[in-house]
């Protein structure tokens, strides 16, 4: 027969964790509702920074829609986006929201190569269950690869308007 103070001690540890647990759901709809709509946003903001060449009809914009897997998101649609500059492309591909140290990731490839934007919270003060309230996305350049040379970390630049168009003109290939 088991010591009553033990049972008594693990069954209080059993409530405070089914308690805590109920506490910590995660909604996966509203998560993934809320990284298709960064997404989103993003896109828009590509297209504004671009809106007078894009009416001159110098840049093609155009978005398509996408499917991505994630374990706990499962299955969804998603935006992709395309810019054409004369023959040549650049592709803004979403790779996922569920990572370690980023809230999402978008991979974007060009004819003079590739980089990746990140939607982080570089604010360690806020709490954690108010970051995603406070993420913004920035460039990293060139894609990381999985194996980063030892104390090596990817620059990070904040994605601005000024950014983007070096980002646009890197990746094109476009002399300054």
């Amino acid at each position: 027969m088991a010591d009553p103070e033990f049972e008594k001690l693990v069954q209080h540890f059993a409530e405070q964790q089914q308690k805590a647990g109920t506490d910590d759901v995660v909604d996966w709809e509203e998560m993934k509702n809320w990284w298709i709509k960064a997404v989103h946003d993003l896109f828009n903001q590509i297209d504004g920074w671009l809106h007078s060449l894009i009416l001159s009809g110098s840049v093609k914009s155009a978005r398509a829609t996408m499917e991505l897997t994630e374990e706990d998101l499962g299955r969804y649609k998603i935006e992709s986006l395309e810019l054409q500059l004369a023959s040549r492309k650049l592709i803004f591909k979403p790779e996922g929201t569920m990572l370690i140290g980023a809230f999402g990731r978008v991979e974007v490839t060009g004819p003079n190569g590739k980089a990746v934007l990140l939607l982080l919270n570089t604010d360690s003060k806020v709490p954690p269950t108010e970051r995603r309230a406070h993420v913004a996305w920035f460039i990293t350049r060139p894609a990381p690869s999985f194996r980063p040379p030892p104390r090596s970390r990817p620059e990070l630049r904040p994605l601005t308007q000024d950014s983007f168009q070096q980002l646009f003109t890197d990746l094109f290939g476009i002399s300054r």
